[in-house]
């Protein structure tokens, strides 16, 4: 690649620069995602432009990530300000959580703040990746229902997200549940699709996981 001459002149926000041989142009991405107050919990995400159906949003949670679980049976080692982080943000399962890249809090990406909502606007495709249910207009509040995705049998959270199908309490059992199933398999993550009686879930992680949330009470994700 031809790096720029020492005449290489540009302007911060400027969409290209040039070099004494040729203007190369460089082009963003659109922006779909920024944070802003949410009237479910705090902060949320919501879309910065209209959003068509299907459309990959974000990206979500791959097979990838289940093989760099942390365990649960390590979770009172750490320190009180990584718990809460743990239980305000990562998806559970019965032998442990996915944590954020390279351990670290400190750089979550924009879809960590996605809220919960009994009546999304977001799912996940065949990949795990965050995609819209359905078409979403810009300055809409992006969510997902956290059934599509937690399976800790110890997660339990009481919904504020205000819908007409609102559960009141959502928990790691919903995605086994028939009705949730129904309604909404083709959005859940691929690993959950499967039929829960061949699930990767493993009794005695199970009940290290609801020993951990009934020590901790688990504050709005």
């Amino acid at each position: 690649m031809r790096l720029p001459s020492k005449k290489t002149s540009s302007k911060r926000g400027s969409g290209s620069f040039e070099t004494k041989n040729a203007a190369v142009r460089i082009v963003f991405p659109t922006v779909l995602l920024e944070l802003a107050p949410s009237r479910i919990d705090g902060v949320g995400v919501r879309a910065a432009a209209g959003i068509r159906r299907g459309q990959r949003v974000a990206p979500g949670i791959h097979e990838a990530d289940y093989r760099r679980l942390v365990l649960w049976d390590g979770f009172s080692q750490y320190e009180p300000a990584v718990q809460a982080k743990v239980l305000a943000f990562c998806v559970g399962t019965p032998q442990g959580f996915i944590p954020p890249d390279k351990l670290d809090f400190n750089a979550l990406s924009i879809d960590w703040y996605f809220n919960h909502s009994c009546q999304a606007n977001l799912g996940f495709d065949d990949s795990g990746d965050f995609v819209a249910r359905r078409v979403i207009a810009a300055g809409e509040e992006l969510t997902y229902d956290y059934g599509l995705a937690e399976s800790n049998p110890g997660f339990r959270m009481d919904c504020r997200c205000g819908s007409e199908t609102c559960r009141r309490v959502i928990t790691g059992d919903d995605w086994k549940k028939p009705e949730f199933r129904a309604a909404n398999l083709p959005w859940m993550l691929p690993r959950l699709r499967r039929e829960p009686k061949v699930s990767f879930l493993l009794e005695p992680h199970a009940r290290r996981a609801r020993q951990v949330r009934r020590a901790l009470s688990h504050p709005y994700r």
